[in-house]
Order: C-alpha cells, then sequence, then structure tokens
C-alpha cells in the first residue's frame, strides 16, 4: 500500500478514536467537567440511563486549590452528568457505554429548549467548548449542552489496549517515498490496536447522533437546536439526516466534502491551511507597507513576514520553547500544526 495512504488510514482512524484528551466519565458521585483526568473504568455494560441525574461540575484533578475553587465559582450554575447509552442502538445486547454531558441551564424566564453545540477536531471536547457559548447573552434562552462524543472528552473511549500514542517527534522523510519513518510506524501500530477493539464500528457520527437525540428525550425536550463547526458539521449533517423533524435548526460552519478520496481529503486541508497561512503573512507585509512601518506584525520584529516565520521554525528547530508552568514544549511541527 503506497506510504500516503498508509499514514492516512492511520491518522484517520487516530483523529476517530482519541485524538484530543480521551478520559472517561467517572462511575458516581459528583461528575468532573472534561478538564479532569481521571482513570475509571471505560464504563461499559452498565444499565442505560432512564433519567439524567445532573451534579455539580468539579475540578478534582486541579492541582491548584485557588485554581479549582474559582473554577467551580465560575461553573456554580452549571450542570454535569454521565449517561448510559447502548453501544449499538440497532443490537442491545452489545452492551453499554458512557457519554459525558455538560449543561448550562436557561437564565432567561422563556427558555426555548437544548442548543447542542460541538466544535469538532474530531476528538475535542465539547464539553469544554460549550462554555464559551454561555458568555453571549443573545443564548440566554438556550440550555446549552456540550455532549462529548463517543470515543472523545470523558466519554468512553475505544480500547486500545496497552498501545499509546507515539511521542517521538517526526524524522524528515525518507529518500524512498514507500519508507515509514519510526514516528508514522508508531502511529500505524496505535492506530491498528484500537481498530482491535470489537465496538470500533459503534464510534461514528450516526451513533453519536444518535446519542445527541437520547439525551433530547431525556431532558423532555420535542426538538434541539444545533451549532457545529468543522467536524460539527458533519456531526449535525448526521443528525438532521437521522432526524430531520427534531431539528429545530442548525449552524453548519465549515463542513466537509464526504465525496472525496480520504487522501484527497487531508490533501486539501494541508493545502487549505498552507494558502490561508501565506495569505496571513501577505496582509503583514502589505499592513507593513501600508503604515509606513517594518513591523507591522509584532511578532516579525522588522523582518519580512515569510524571512521571520522561516526564522522562527528554524529557532523551534534547534530548541524548542517549554511552558515553565506547565513544562509542555511548542515544536516547530507543533506550531506548523496550529498555524
Amino acid at each position: 500500500m503506497p506510504r500516503a495512504r498508509v499514514l492516512v488510514i492511520a491518522a484517520l482512524v487516530v483523529i476517530a478514536v482519541v485524538v484530543g484528551a480521551v478520559w472517561p466519565a467517572p462511575d458516581s458521585g459528583e461528575v468532573s467537567t472534561p478538564d479532569g483526568q481521571e482513570t475509571a473504568d471505560a464504563g461499559r455494560d452498565r444499565p442505560e440511563t432512564t433519567e439524567i441525574d445532573w451534579e455539580a461540575c468539579r475540578f478534582p484533578d486541579e492541582e491548584d486549590p485557588e485554581i479549582a475553587a474559582s473554577l467551580e465559582e465560575a461553573f456554580v450554575d452549571y450542570r454535569c452528568a454521565t449517561v448510559v447509552v447502548p453501544v449499538d442502538y440497532d443490537d442491545p445486547g452489545r452492551g453499554t457505554l458512557e457519554v459525558f454531558v455538560q449543561l448550562r441551564p436557561a437564565p432567561a424566564p422563556d427558555p426555548i429548549g437544548p442548543l447542542f453545540v460541538n466544535q469538532g477536531g474530531p476528538g475535542a471536547s465539547a464539553a469544554s467548548y460549550s462554555a464559551t457559548f454561555a458568555t453571549f447573552p443573545e443564548l440566554d434562552r438556550f440550555d446549552i449542552v456540550g455532549m462529548d462524543p463517543r470515543g472523545t472528552g470523558r466519554s468512553t473511549h475505544l480500547d486500545c489496549g496497552d498501545a499509546a500514542l507515539p511521542t517521538s517527534q517526526p524524522e524528515p522523510p525518507a529518500d524512498d517515498a514507500d519508507t515509514l519513518t519510526r514516528f508514522e510506524e508508531e502511529m500505524v501500530a496505535f492506530a491498528e490496536a484500537c481498530a482491535t477493539d470489537p465496538a470500533i464500528d459503534a464510534f461514528g457520527s450516526n451513533a453519536a447522533a444518535r446519542d445527541m437525540d437520547r439525551i433530547r428525550e431525556l431532558m423532555g425536550a420535542e426538538q434541539l437546536t444545533y451549532h457545529g463547526k468543522s467536524y460539527g458539521s458533519d456531526l449535525g449533517t448526521a443528525y438532521a439526516g437521522l432526524f430531520p423533524e427534531r431539528l429545530r435548526a442548525g449552524v453548519f460552519d465549515g463542513a466537509s466534502d464526504l465525496t472525496l478520496d480520504p487522501v484527497d481529503f487531508v490533501a486539501q486541508q494541508a493545502n487549505a491551511g498552507l494558502a490561508l497561512l501565506d495569505g496571513y503573512l501577505e496582509r503583514c507585509a502589505g499592513a507593513a507597507v501600508a503604515a509606513g512601518t517594518d513591523d507591522a506584525c509584532t511578532w516579525t520584529q522588522g523582518q519580512a513576514p515569510d524571512a521571520a516565520w522561516a526564522d522562527l521554525l528554524a529557532s523551534l528547530e534547534e530548541e524548542p520553547v517549554t511552558d515553565p508552568d506547565t513544562g509542555e514544549s511548542l515544536t516547530a511541527g507543533g506550531l506548523r500544526e496550529w498555524a
């Protein structure tokens, strides 16, 4: 199989499984917000939820007590819960799994109903993302719901055994285009380990959409409103296709072209990112000319933006920048990924 296709398939499996932190939900008691990193069991084979038991959201893994207290104060109006749903809605005998949900009840006296949100990734925590919507008073009539799709956040994730995401830095491509680097081999091995979970076929968008509908039903709402961006648009599209009469209104921002071959999809996404970066650097240069200065974009420190960008990457290649508080490092590869 060609090298590019091997890597794309591995990347798609990794993304669908555990990109971003994938923390299982707690078994009982006060439910933590998605920022916690508990290691409870995967939460399978528990009885299905018939009534949501909303609890106060907590941050038990925040080491700084002052930060934990401030977070709990900020989230005092929120409620969190773990909802147990079928692994396969069409085959209840396959067991259950847990879906983590965070709710900001509508503060307005005339609520419209639930507004489900998802930021995409796929793999990012929708529960964490939902808090950003609560800052808009225009949305006070909505119960804002962030559901971590199965496989992400604090919901049940795939069983990948002892395999872990590769931590080594990507190596330069080999001269032989069909030769995988060590990093690539580790990524493929991780994807293959996760693919051995017999429930992997139940971790797709349609199943996540059905989880959303189960939560809507448990909340007693006839319809839900939806806002999704990037992959979140794909999840919203899945919900609209399955339950059109239950979608009150939806925003689908940055929808994917699902007709593309996976290799073309990744290539087009990469090309689009490069085009946006080039456009940004060009605007930096244009702004400098218009302003009659050399550093309209301060980070360039007087250099031409494209040269400043190249120098920044080179410096990170030589010596990554480390956050003294978290110990996390920013490498050239990490900067490229987020640019």
